[in-house]
């Protein structure tokens, strides 16, 4: 029988020494406001779980709607014995050694809201060396803006360290690549929240220089593959000018939104007819496995008419009718 050998290329923090990076946070604070406001107003968090937990819940807030309004969350975090994530000549064998003396670790929060699918990462601050005072701290700050309906369900953030430069030394067990992730850093901060989300694998990013959408289709089984965490998704570029053409200020579903997911849904649609195209006849939708891309592309036939057989233009025209129709929870990114 071949045993499997997980390979540690280089040192990272783990079970076994994160411990020694000593980790406080204050309590979050989170505020909203109406799309287009420039006023943000604080919402009631309440905390939950034990007393090392770092969750919230949100309370009293009757004039506040996750589909319309944007979110703020902010969050003082402060960060015990950096000096120990160094190697350095004064000290060989640091409690957690990850970065030489040289380099420049780097601090990023790693997000996913569960009910909108859609996840993303804020860099907060660098550490250096030779920037750690004499009590051996350094306070980071969180500071994090969240577009219209991009929360849902809950939302969970993961600080972490990143490799940000590699110095010009090198050495054996240290990583030698900038971005790579060194391991997790204190207690996730988790929120719940209200609103129901999209239920299109809609994604945001933040590259300039780039389109400002674009889809990727790589899918294996449309049987088994789930409709939003498999081969399909819509990616939405926050760095692009005409991202914030995507929102209304009532939250309505704006017309270049509806012609990206009609786009993105008659590339989907071209792609599973010719890649599988004689897999979906005569196929009954209950007897498909939900929340698969089958189930969703059948529903979607039966519901809206799309006319997947159909020749380009009537598919194209078919598409387009149906987004029409698509209740605007469904498609909202």
């Amino acid at each position: 029988m071949s045993k499997s050998i997980k390979l540690k290329m280089y040192n990272v923090l783990d079970e076994d020494n994160s411990s020694y990076l000593n980790f406080a946070y204050n309590d979050c604070c989170a505020f909203f406001r109406e799309y287009g406001s420039t006023d943000w107003v604080p919402l009631n968090l309440s905390r939950t779980g034990s007393a090392t937990d770092n969750i919230y819940y949100i309370e009293g807030a009757n004039d506040w709607n996750p589909d319309t309004c944007e979110v703020r969350l902010k969050q003082e975090i402060t960060l015990y014995n950096l000096s120990e994530l160094f190697i350095t000549e004064d000290c060989p064998e640091p409690l957690m050694p990850i970065a030489l003396e040289n380099d420049v670790l780097g601090i990023t929060a790693v997000w996913w809201s569960d009910k909108s699918k859609i996840r993303g990462c804020q860099y907060i601050d660098e550490i250096r060396y030779n920037d750690i005072s004499v009590s051996n701290e350094k306070k980071f700050i969180l500071d994090i803006k969240f577009p219209v309906g991009q929360l849902a369900g809950q939302l969970e953030l993961f600080y972490k360290l990143f490799m940000k430069e590699c110095g010009e030394k090198r050495s054996p067990g240290i990583a030698h690549s900038n971005g790579v992730l060194l391991g997790d850093i204190g207690t996730p901060l988790v929120l719940q929240i209200d609103g129901e989300g999209a239920v299109f694998p809609i994604y945001t990013v933040k590259i300039p220089n780039e389109n400002l959408w674009w889809t990727e289709i790589s899918i294996d089984d449309p049987f088994e593959d789930s409709f939003i965490d498999g081969g399909f998704a819509v990616y939405l570029n926050e760095a692009h000018p005409d991202y914030k053409e995507l929102f209304k200020r009532n939250g309505a579903v704006s017309a270049l939104q509806c012609e990206i997911i009609a786009c993105a849904l008659e590339e989907l649609f071209i792609y599973l007819k010719n890649e599988f195209s004689e897999s979906f006849d005569s196929v009954d939708l209950e007897d498909l496995e939900k929340g698969t891309i089958a189930f969703a592309v059948i529903y979607m036939i039966n519901t809206f008419d799309i006319q997947m057989d159909a020749d380009i233009t009537s598919l194209n025209k078919s598409i387009r009718k149906a987004v029409s129709r698509m209740p605007k929870e469904a498609i909202k990114a």
